[in-house]
């Protein structure tokens, strides 16, 4: 089966284990800030890439979801406001 991120069949893809204390742990809250930014905003920005890539991850989300929601909501304003012309009507 070919590698895709289309829906239903991102199965085909190696789950990636994000380690503690790493680099690539960093880039763990600015992604799902674009992924609960698309959830909660759907109307002013669209990630669907964000969504795709935290599915993969073998990752324990509870960790970054423990962010204060004020700041997560700043944060997804913020990243909304930022979105290409074309999702804020330009």
């Amino acid at each position: 089966m070919e590698n895709t991120l289309e829906k239903g069949r991102l199965s085909a893809w190696k789950r990636v284990k994000i380690e503690k204390n790493t680099v690539q742990e960093t880039l763990i809250v600015p992604l799902y800030g674009r992924k609960m930014c698309s959830e909660k905003f759907p109307e002013l920005y669209t990630d669907i890439f964000a969504k795709n890539l935290c599915d993969r991850l073998d990752y324990d989300f509870t960790r970054v979801g423990r962010l204060d929601s004020s700041s997560m909501n700043s944060r997804s304003l913020e990243a909304a406001n930022e979105a290409p012309g074309c999702y804020l009507g330009d």
